[in-house]
């Protein structure tokens, strides 16, 4: 993984970083709010003013009391409704006490008197003349001894919630100057490493501008080799094209029949070969697509045999028999020149990987389906699965000893794969070490139409053999 890569990948891990904790302040502060509207309804929220209600009812129940005790022109029913109203003020306020989380000595100590009070007034309220026994007196003297620590509890408890209320409103306030400081930061850095990755972009965009313009300028100076390489060999092709053209015509004198063949040899590898170099500098040139297909219908097999007369100096210079096996012929519909440079670089590849004593076979067949498949086989060193998936990447070379110690730049399969996908072929390897290689082109059935062999085909496949006596032809 490159620098760039890395940079970028950072930048946008901080990007999403930022953004979930962004989304998560949101979802908190909306929680948050949802709480805080929660808690104020909750009824502790109303201790103290169930305090003021209780202490006022308190006050209220007491008075009538002692109004009923001293005869002052108060009802027994209106004490029996003020008894009733202080009874529901106490019950509320037990149960506020306990949500708001009151559990101090005060209340404590207080609970079981007001409640002991109330059950002591209960018994005797019934009655109207209540006040002037004794149990009712002893009642009211029980409610009346209350007071102070009624008020007591009164204050503390409207001292606790409103102390509570204020740790909680500042505890709240801090969480979210918190969480609005870190929310800063955050942004903050983004901000940063925004700016300075648009620096570095910058820089990189420089440098490539820079790269882009260094390579148009190599692109030139290969443009002008390669017009001054093409103007080099073409000068001793066209010589040799020439003359070996004047020798296999006659034109200054009759030559032997042997001599007049590989004459027209070398007429067809120059001519060849200066295809070759006009593909080469076609492919070549900077910004230039690939040669476009010049196709026409011709034999197959005098494609073959051609290819093979090319190699046959190469293969009897290593010792490397070759024979060539065509029980049929095919008008094929293809580039002849592609098709040609093909074959010759899976014939160069299975003679130069062939120990001497070996031999390299070409063979042409029809399958079922019509399709025809030339095979190319040797008996050289073979390659592994391993390296068979990779022969056709280009300038792959295997790490074999032998195959290493030949020359070559790797590019021969590429190059045969890429022509071959060109014109619609397949081209297939089957090998094992130590076991050879057998290289397939496959030919679609609709590219090809079978022709009638000629009977002169013999006697072609003797010429070949007598022009080249390592090769072996069946037609």
């Amino acid at each position: 993984m490159t620098a760039t890569s890395i940079r970028s990948l950072l930048f946008k891990a901080g990007v999403a970083a930022t953004v979930i904790f962004l989304m998560v302040a949101a979802i908190f502060t909306i929680f948050f709010v949802h709480e805080r509207y929660e808690a104020s309804l909750h009824p502790s929220k109303e201790v103290p003013w169930l305090a003021s209600q209780l202490e006022t009812e308190y006050l209220r129940t007491s008075e009538a009391l002692k109004l009923y005790s001293a005869d002052a022109g108060i009802s027994h029913q209106e004490v029996q409704l003020r008894f009733e109203i202080y009874w529901s003020r106490v019950e509320l306020m037990a149960g506020g006490a306990r949500l708001a989380g009151i559990e101090d000595e005060t209340w404590r100590r207080l609970e079981p008197m007001l409640f002991s009070s109330l059950s002591a007034l209960d018994a005797v309220v019934l009655d109207p003349d209540f006040h002037q026994t004794p149990a009712g007196q002893q009642a009211i003297n029980q409610h009346l001894s209350l007071w102070k620590a009624l008020h007591a509890f009164s204050q503390r408890s409207i001292r606790f919630i409103w102390s509570r209320d204020i740790k909680q409103e500042r505890d709240a306030m801090i969480t979210v100057m918190t969480a609005m400081a870190v929310t800063l930061i955050l942004v903050i850095f983004v901000a940063v490493v925004i700016f300075v990755m648009a620096r570095r972009h910058s820089a990189m965009a420089r440098s490539e501008r820079r790269a882009k313009e260094l390579a148009l300028e190599s692109n030139g100076m290969l443009e002008r080799f390669l017009a001054s390489m093409s103007h080099e060999l073409r000068t001793p092709l066209n010589a040799i094209i020439g003359f070996s053209e004047v020798m296999s015509l006659g034109k200054l004198g009759p030559l032997d029949s042997r001599y007049q063949g590989y004459a027209r040899d070398i007429l067809g590898s120059g001519r060849h070969l200066l295809g070759l170099v006009d593909q080469l500098l076609d492919v070549s040139r900077p910004g230039s697509r690939r040669a476009e297909l010049e196709l026409s219908n011709f034999s197959i097999a005098g494609v073959l045999h051609d290819s093979v007369k090319m190699m046959s100096v190469i293969s009897d210079a290593k010792s490397v028999s070759m024979s060539v096996h065509v029980p049929r012929d095919f008008s094929v519909s293809a580039d002849s020149r592609k098709l040609t440079q093909i074959l010759v670089n899976l014939l160069s590849n299975a003679v130069k990987f062939t120990h001497a004593g070996g031999t390299v076979s070409v063979s042409l067949d029809r399958a079922a389906d019509g399709e025809i498949a030339v095979a190319v086989r040797d008996t050289g060193v073979g390659m592994s699965a391993e390296v068979r998936e990779r022969a056709f990447d280009p300038f792959f070379r295997s790490p074999d000893p032998y195959v290493s110690s030949c020359e070559g730049t790797g590019l021969g399969l590429a190059i045969s794969r890429d022509m071959a996908s060109q014109m619609g072929f397949g081209l297939d390897l089957e090998s094992a070490p130590g076991k050879g290689t057998t290289a397939t082109l496959r030919i679609p059935a609709k590219r090809c139409v079978e022709v009638k062999v000629r009977n002169s085909n013999a006697d072609e496949a003797a010429e070949v053999q007598e022009r080249a006596p390592g090769v072996r032809a069946t037609c």
